[in-house]
Parts: C-alpha cells; sequence; structure tokens
C-alpha cells in the first residue's frame, strides 16, 4: 500500500511540472555562448525565461562565466511569441555579483553595455522540435550610448523531462 501511495505521488509531482526547456546558442567564431532556460513550473509560466547565461568557452573553467540574467533578480525579460521569433533581454545591472563586468561580450566591456537581447527564430505554436534541433539566432549588445553590436548565432533546443528522462 506505501508502495502504491509513494508511486502516486511521484505521478502527481511529476505531472506538475513541465519539461525543462530553452535554447543553447553559439557565435560562428564559437567564442560566446548564450544559455536560455525557461521556467518548468507552470504557476511561473513555463515560456517564459528563468535564467540566461553569457560565458566564453574558450576561458578557464572558473571563469568562463560572463554574465547572469535572471527573472528572479529582474534581470531578464522574455518576449512571447511575436510571429516567427522569440526575444529574450537581460539587463545589465552592475550591481549585482553575477555580472562580471571586467569581461567582454562581442568586443564590449560588460562595463558598458545596458542589455543583451538574444532572438531566436522559433515560435512554440509552430516548431514542435527535439531536443538538439538546429535554429537560428541573433544576439544584439545595446551599449550605454545606445549603439548596438549584433552577432548571428546557431542555437540548438534544449528540451529535458524531469529526472532527466
Amino acid at each position: 500500500m506505501k508502495i502504491a501511495v509513494a508511486t502516486m505521488f511521484i505521478a502527481l509531482a511529476l505531472a506538475s511540472i513541465s519539461k525543462a526547456d530553452g535554447f543553447i546558442c553559439t557565435t560562428p567564431d564559437g567564442d560566446l555562448n548564450v544559455k536560455v532556460f525557461n521556467h518548468v513550473h507552470s504557476y511561473l509560466g513555463t515560456r517564459d525565461a528563468a535564467r540566461m547565461i553569457v560565458s566564453n568557452p574558450l576561458l578557464e573553467p572558473d571563469n568562463r562565466t560572463i554574465a547572469v540574467f535572471s527573472s528572479e533578480q529582474g534581470t531578464l525579460w522574455s518576449s512571447t511569441n511575436r510571429g516567427a521569433y522569440l526575444t529574450y533581454t537581460g539587463h545589465v545591472d552592475l550591481r549585482f555579483d553575477n555580472i562580471h563586468k571586467n569581461q567582454f561580450i562581442l568586443s564590449q566591456p560588460v562595463s558598458n553595455l545596458y542589455a543583451v537581447r538574444l532572438r531566436i527564430y522559433f515560435n512554440y505554436k509552430k516548431n514542435h522540435m527535439r531536443d538538439g534541433s538546429p535554429v537560428f539566432g541573433a544576439l544584439d549588445l545595446v551599449t550605454r550610448s545606445g549603439r548596438h553590436v549584433y552577432s548571428e548565432t546557431s542555437c540548438n533546443r534544449y528540451l529535458k523531462t524531469p529526472g532527466g528522462v
């Protein structure tokens, strides 16, 4: 009886959690990664971004992360699908420890950035892609003076079921 109750409890808990999803993007020269992960709890909105992580894979492992934007801190905004694309915007707030102002993104000092915007050409209503499926993206850095610096990105859909299945 205890096993049946425990199994039912686990099944109900897993049913209330959606699949973890998001996108993992890389610039053409491979010196910048941008990863976006959406919320997994339906009450938070499973199509709303929870985290966006900008990193340089060419740096030493302890120094790769350049910036982490999160919805909890209010530094990450995501748009719902507007036609053919999603937009994730990280506001560069230098007061937070997870923004490394002495680092660079696309040759721009982080301390000189206002926002990091990632546009993914994907629509949740139209695209039913598997984990690892390729999708086009574009990165737009907005400097504090209002100048824009762009780069294409190649992205892959990240899709994982709860418990690693």
